[in-house]
């Protein structure tokens, strides 16, 4: 592995994905890079359609395009499937140009995941528009929604979704099982700090979670963030199978880049996604007809310091 290529997967690596499950893995062999879904990071409660880990392996296939001519590489894809997980995903050429000036990678690496509260201003009319005229793939869109009443409904979705999902106990020790103690060495999963609790507050929220017991604080403190935010960003797609999930997830991330370009916060919330036909509700409100695959909420930081970043698996690890 040459030290471009070292350096793209490293960068790369850095994508956000489910849980930070991590779900890819790479193979470079001569003048080729394949991507490929490493299996045992499947989360058969709490992903059961691989929605979510489709839209993993997008995110991170984002960054490896868009970072590439930043570390000196041109990759181009030979051939996508998505239809088997244990084939490889996608080949890309490797070729040696000359590297641009650094800009997504820069943003890639200062952007967090922030579960905090945000400051109740309105978003900008010029950053709604930017956010809304994203250049997305094929069959994938984004649609900016600052209205209170779309909000308030989202919020109330998300909150049903949240008690449905937490209703069933395989889900609920799936999830707790992700949740790491600050101390750990694991770089999979999603640490106590990356929920914005310390260490009791991530112990007790785990222990919640495993049992079923005082769940409905955690169904509030989602509510409450959402009813918080400035604006939800939606990702949308004309289908809903795994070949438009992941170019759903090349959207999501081009959203996430250009929300930190903005300078405002973000998160992701699922549940509204995920939980039975909820996402239709929504859908007739915002006027589509295509499927909301992601939901980002966003907003003005209302906190000094940006949130730590959950670990990573380094280069090696993700290497085959």
């Amino acid at each position: 592995m040459t030290e471009k290529i070292e350096k793209l997967i490293q960068l790369a690596r850095l994508a956000p994905s489910v849980h930070n499950t991590q779900p890819w893995r790479v193979l470079v062999k001569d003048n080729t890079l394949n991507v490929s879904v490493h299996e045992p990071s499947v989360l058969d409660h709490g992903d059961p359609t691989l929605r979510e880990l489709w839209l993993s392996v997008g995110c991170f296939m984002y960054c490896l395009e868009q970072i590439s001519p930043e570390c000196g590489l041109q990759l181009t894809p030979l051939e996508t499937q998505t239809s088997n997980l244990s084939s490889v995903v996608c080949t890309y050429t490797i070729k040696q140009i000359e590297p641009t000036a650094p800009k997504i990678s820069i943003l890639l690496q200062t952007r967090r995941s922030d579960r905090r509260l945000y400051a109740k201003d309105p978003l900008s009319k010029k950053n709604k528009s930017l956010l809304q005229s994203l250049i997305c793939p094929e069959g994938t869109a984004v649609s900016v929604v600052d209205d209170k009443v779309i909000l308030a409904k989202a919020a109330s979705l998300t909150a049903t979704g949240l008690r449905m999902a937490f209703s069933m106990p395989d889900f609920r020790k799936e999830l707790s099982d992700l949740i790491i103690a600050t101390n750990s060495r694991q770089n999979t999963g999603l640490y106590y700090y990356a929920l914005n609790r310390t260490r009791v507050g991530g112990w007790m929220e785990k222990l919640s979670i495993r049992t079923g017991i005082n769940t409905q604080k955690l169904v509030q403190n989602d509510y409450d963030r959402i009813l918080n935010s400035s604006a939800l960003v939606f990702i949308l797609s004309d289908g809903d199978t795994p070949k438009y999930w992941t170019s759903a997830g090349k959207t999501y991330m081009a959203a996430s880049i250009k929300i930190e370009d903005l300078g405002l916060a973000q998160s992701t919330t699922a549940a509204l996604v995920e939980a039975g036909d909820l996402h239709e509700e929504i859908e007739n409100l915002i006027g589509t007809k295509n499927r909301i695959q992601a939901v980002i909420r966003i907003g003005t930081p209302r906190h000094n310091g940006r949130p730590k970043r959950t670990p990573r698996l380094s280069v090696s690890e993700i290497s085959t």
